[in-house]
């Protein structure tokens, strides 16, 4: 009987692992289905039953501004890292020339997957321009609207291509100077070779710090600027980076900062009035793992998920079946 039952158990634990693995699977390809690969219109808009790529919603763009030139302009102020442009339309019927008005700013597509966030704008540029419902919406304001905020991260989630993560590691190559570049993310070893050369160089000024090393043992590395080696009571200005893994784009902004408060000094008053605690890396393990990793994240991700959900199933039968068995022998 007691074996019967756990046989149960276990058959049952494995249909619903089939279970969810085949909703999973759903999902995915349902997902899939949801992307336009090519750009879809219809008529003057985009439809919302599918996302769209990049393509279709500049194309949208520059196709309401063509048709609405008297209220609609669309500004493409520089290209995105990997040389797409970043696009976004202002909308008033005064050109802005009317300063009692306030300006509201939309934007979404931050995040790279953040699809959801991209038809909501463009939806606000059909509402304002195209099938205007609420003319008080333009009356009384003026509107900047940026659909997609990073081009590059959302192209790069929709292709879903292990072949593209791997080419765009591969085009973060550094060059080992003097002074870290910032046309590409620069790897762990470069950023410490980086504070080394300027605690070195910049010693009456720059104190290189290593308290402690990481869990898998590497470094731990800040900096303290200071004109007076922190005597004189200034108020202390800390800024820290890379606190998690893939947090790659918070890190370049702590190393400018060391540049510009020690080897392109083009503001004194900064190290006049306060003195520096500059952490670049705080997650030295995460950062060497993503960066050197990158090309089977999405792989793990995917992996982890599914694993997680048929290790729940399976430790909640298991002690269903125990708190069964203890019943037994109680």
């Amino acid at each position: 009987m007691k074996v019967w039952l756990l046989g149960i158990l276990i058959v049952a634990a494995y249909a619903k692992h089939e279970e969810y693995d085949g909703h999973l699977n759903l999902e995915d390809q349902m997902f899939t289905d949801k992307v336009s690969a090519s750009p879809s219109r219809i008529g003057g808009r985009l439809p919302y039953n599918q996302y769209q790529s990049v393509e279709a919603i500049h194309k949208y763009m520059d196709d309401v501004a063509a048709a609405h030139p008297n209220i609609a302009r669309v500004v493409t102020p520089t290209n995105s890292f990997h040389g797409q442009p970043m696009k976004y339309m202002r909308i008033s019927t005064t050109n802005f020339q009317d300063s009692r008005k306030p300006v509201i700013f939309l934007d979404g597509g931050m995040h790279g997957r953040e699809w959801l966030s991209i038809p909501p704008v463009t939806y606000a540029i059909n509402q304002l321009v195209e099938n205007v419902t609420d003319p008080t919406l333009l009356s009384r304001f003026d509107w900047i609207l940026l659909p997609i905020v990073n081009p590059d991260g959302y192209r790069f989630s929709r292709q879903g291509d292990d072949q593209l993560i791997e080419a765009q590691r591969k085009a973060t190559l550094f060059s080992r100077s003097e002074r870290v570049t910032y046309e590409n993310y620069q790897p762990l070893e470069v950023i410490y070779e980086y504070m080394d050369t300027v605690a070195r160089k910049y010693s009456q000024t720059v104190t290189l710090v290593t308290p402690a090393n990481s869990f898998e043992g590497r470094p731990i590395k800040y900096l303290k600027i200071s004109k007076d080696n922190f005597k004189s009571g200034k108020p202390v200005i800390f800024l820290d980076a890379g606190l998690h893994a893939r947090e790659w784009i918070t890190i370049p902004t702590v190393t400018y900062a060391i540049h510009k408060l020690v080897e392109n000094v083009t503001e004194p008053d900064l190290l006049d009035k306060f003195d520096w605690i500059l952490f670049p890396v705080v997650n030295p393990d995460g950062y060497k793992y993503s960066y050197d990793v990158v090309s089977n994240i999405l792989r793990l991700n995917e992996f982890g998920f599914r694993f997680f959900v048929q290790c729940e199933l399976v430790h909640t039968l298991l002690l269903l079946f125990l708190g069964r068995l203890r019943s037994w022998y109680a």
